[in-house]
């Protein structure tokens, strides 16, 4: 169980890190939707991290 869970956490710390670096780059399709949907996304990521950080620190 606890492997599973700390796969899990790996695996959305991997995502979250992909849709990081996606928005960031100029040409991503993130840019289309304009800023307020930019900020919008930015402070969703900001709270999946957080989660994953307490879930992290749930499982050490």
């Amino acid at each position: 169980m606890l492997l599973t869970m700390d796969y899990t956490v790996n695996s959305l710390q991997t995502a979250i890190r992909e849709l990081h670096d996606e928005i960031s780059g100029p040409t991503s399709v993130f840019h289309r939707g304009g800023q307020t949907k930019r900020t919008e996304l930015g402070k969703l990521i900001q709270r999946c991290d957080a989660s994953l950080k307490d879930l992290e620190n749930l499982l050490a």
